[in-house]
């Protein structure tokens, strides 16, 4: 981490953060305010922070403020539903004395534990996030001070060109930006924007853990809604649930807070045709590449099945990302 160039952009631990509301309930626009309000706090600071080297393997405690966004969209439902999640869990306790949130870890500075790292990749001037952008959101909205990362790879000996050049054409993040528009206007958490479909996707998917035994494949864990739409086999393809929502966008079907984690059995009908139709149709190329489940296949007796289970992994296993869990035992 290059701590002088932190130094520049006047990022610093010690600003005071906006005060923030214990209530979970609200609109969404709040939420995204809150937090970006504290990320702007946390980056117009003027005191040189302690510099905190994170290598390439290691997992460690990092401030906020060194961390870079790898998307540009955010589920502000799902970031609400982990804080809910947060404090059923007692990660996060609301002091009703001090009118602020008090946390577990890292000496009271942290809503996440260590064995909840976000994974990140280390750059040039910051901590780029490959998963744990609704974790980092929660975060900043109870204004938290660090969070725990596992560094994944070091590129900080690239320049910017070539570091985000690099990110943009292995598909580690997700904007719909072009390199130069990148480089002009570096990713920041105030830019991000809520994005309600996307926590649609993940509410409909029906999520399968996995690894290939010698025996053959081993599924680990299999969970999700009753009438799942469409099957996440281990991580599956990078980004798939903003494709989907762009799917979901584009039929006119958008999420309603009020159904919570319960989607209408209706609703759920409607996006599954959409969803079919869509993986037909050619525009959204990965639809094709994914497990989506006709009304009967999403039967709760298949879904329980694990031959039905293992015959979609062997049908899609082979797209998407593996590696965690894709070795032989």
């Amino acid at each position: 981490m290059n701590c002088g160039l932190l130094f520049l952009l006047g990022i610093s631990f010690a600003a005071p953060l906006v005060a923030v509301e214990v209530a979970v309930a609200g609109k969404p626009e709040r939420f995204l305010e809150t937090a970006q309000q504290n990320w702007q706090t946390l980056a117009d600071g003027a005191v040189k922070p302690r510099c905190i080297r994170c290598s390439k393997g290691r997992t460690c405690y990092v401030g906020l403020e060194t961390l870079i966004p790898g998307q540009d969209q955010i589920s502000i439902d799902n970031a609400k539903f982990k804080l809910q999640r947060y404090l059923d869990d007692d990660q996060v306790q609301w002091n009703k004395k001090s009118e602020a949130f008090e946390f577990s870890f890292n000496h009271g500075t942290s809503a996440v534990p260590l064995k909840d790292a976000i994974m990140v990749i280390k750059g040039p001037i910051g901590y780029v996030i490959l998963d744990g952008h609704h974790e980092v959101f929660v975060s900043l909205y109870v204004g938290a001070k660090t969070i725990p990362v596992h560094v994944v790879d070091d590129l900080s000996h690239l320049d910017l060109h070539d570091f985000w050049s690099y990110l943009l054409e292995s598909k580690k993040v997700y904007f719909k930006r072009t390199l130069d528009e990148i480089l002009f206007n570096p990713p920041r958490f105030t830019a991000m924007i809520d994005r309600p479909n996307r926590y649609l996707a993940t509410l409909i998917a029906y999520k399968v853990q996995y690894a290939r035994a010698k025996g053959g494949i081993k599924i680990d864990r299999a969970r999700g809604v009753a009438r799942s739409v469409w099957v996440k086999l281990n991580k599956s393809i990078p980004f798939i649930e903003f494709e989907i929502a762009d799917a979901l966008d584009d039929a006119g079907l958008k999420y309603n807070p009020k159904w919570g984690t319960e989607i209408p059995d209706a609703v759920i009908e409607k996006i599954r045709l959409s969803l079919i139709k869509a993986a037909k149709s050619g525009k959204y190329p990965h639809l094709a590449q994914i497990p989506i489940l006709t009304l009967e296949e999403s039967k709760k007796r298949n879904l329980e099945d694990r031959g039905f289970l293992k015959n979609l992994i062997t049908d899609y296993g082979n797209f998407g990302i593996h590696n965690c869990n894709e070795k032989l035992l």
